[in-house]
């Protein structure tokens, strides 16, 4: 009997130790899969940082590229170093936006160097246009500033510049999109995989709730943030000249269709460019909201009213006639800067506008054509005293 004594207890106790093994066994497998989970998640908070950031500045380096684009228009059609200041302003920023883009991408792509030096030359080219613009005005030879300008497409650098932005953010959101989804399974294997530690998985799985519910809330409202500021005008809350770009190319699709008209006016302040010298910026963008202001009381509320940039604005008009339809809103345009507008400290700003009018398909048969058509008239307007609107007589 003794013999068999070490044997029984040895039989005894295999439950207890294969228990414990097996419990020990689970727990090292969960904390491992658990952790792995943290991990992945991590990751995943990481990557979604990193897109957040390079999306940023990439809409960043798209509204600079934009900005230089009105400021050299400005500066053609004004003169002043203000102009001068904001393109040199934003070309160092869309540097450092390029740089800040840079620095994410080259720790998910190998050849992100080589994908943002092609950007790179893809803007040398227009940059190039631009100096050449500027050193046509800076010359005094504003006609050949003014050819050269019409001659830069700015849209397609603009869109260009976007596909390749496009082309370099998409492997890493594909990226955030496929540790998202590996961390959605993961979550979900470790809930079934896992019921002794259901407290535990509970816990783990309402937390990355909380934080993917954050996540997805602060990216939502980043993406409206974003997506407010590149459709419209911080300083007169109008839409501005990117959103007018589409919603003009919409409505002549449309006219096209139907076999309609539309109209575009095509607004330049008189007299704002003495304001801003003499009274300071602050004084300007006063002006400037105000006449937005005045603009949107008295338009209908199927016209659609832009900022173009600078002392610019314009006006689409569906379903346009030629005639009183036309005559009557840009008269009005007029008359509602015929009172002066109240500053600060008593002092009154008398402004007007000259209008140039030009009508799908009349006078043009594409959205630029009818951009430069309106252009025309409004010169016209301003060679004829200003303070009135001409109708282009030019027919297509």
């Amino acid at each position: 009997m003794k013999s068999l004594i070490p044997p029984v207890a040895i039989l005894r106790g295999r439950p207890l130790f294969i228990s414990s093994l097996l419990l020990t066994v689970l727990m090292l497998t969960g904390v491992g899969i658990v952790s792995y989970d943290a991990l992945t998640i991590r990751e995943a908070e990481e990557i979604e940082e990193d897109t957040s950031k390079l999306l940023i500045n990439a809409e960043q380096w798209l509204n600079h590229q934009q900005a230089i684009e009105v400021a050299i228009r400005n500066y053609v059609i004004m003169g002043g170093p203000q102009s001068l200041q904001s393109i040199e302003e934003n070309r160092h920023a869309a540097i450092e936006h390029m740089q800040a883009m840079k620095g994410v991408l080259v720790e998910y792509q190998e050849d992100a160097e080589n994908q943002l030096n092609k950007l790179l030359k893809f803007t040398e080219g227009h940059s190039r246009n631009v100096d050449r613009i500027i050193a046509a005005r800076k010359a005094g030879d504003i006609q050949s500033a003014e050819r050269e300008l019409a001659s830069t497409d700015s849209e397609s650098f603009v869109n260009g510049a976007k596909l390749t932005i496009d082309k370099l953010t998409q492997p890493l959101q594909e990226k955030r999109s496929q540790v998202n989804a590996e961390v959605s399974f993961d979550v979900l294997r470790g809930g079934i995989s896992f019921a002794l530690m259901a407290i535990l998985m509970i816990a783990v799985i309402w937390a990355s709730y909380i934080v993917t519910s954050k996540a997805q809330r602060r990216s939502k409202e980043l993406s409206e943030q974003l997506e407010l500021e590149a459709t419209h005008d911080a300083l007169t809350s109008l839409p501005n000249r990117r959103y007018m770009h589409e919603h003009l190319s919409r409505a002549i699709n449309l006219a096209t269709r139907n076999k309609t008209r539309v109209a575009l006016m095509v607004i330049d302040l008189d007299g704002f460019k003495p304001i801003n010298d003499m009274l300071g910026h602050d004084a300007g963008d006063l002006v400037l909201r105000e006449v937005a202001n005045r603009f949107k009381r008295m338009l209908r509320g199927s016209d659609f009213i832009v900022r173009t940039g600078g002392d610019e604005f314009a006006l689409v008009v569906e379903n346009a006639e030629h005639g009183v339809s036309i005559q009557y809103p840009a008269q009005r345009l007029v008359e509602c800067l015929a009172a002066p507008i109240e500053l600060p400290n008593q002092v009154r700003a008398s402004i007007g506008c000259s209008i140039g009018i030009a009508v799908f398909p009349e006078n043009a048969k594409t959205r630029e054509e009818l951009f430069a058509a309106a252009d025309q008239a409004m010169y016209l307007a301003k060679r004829n005293g200003k303070n009135c609107w001409r109708i282009c007589e030019t027919v297509v």
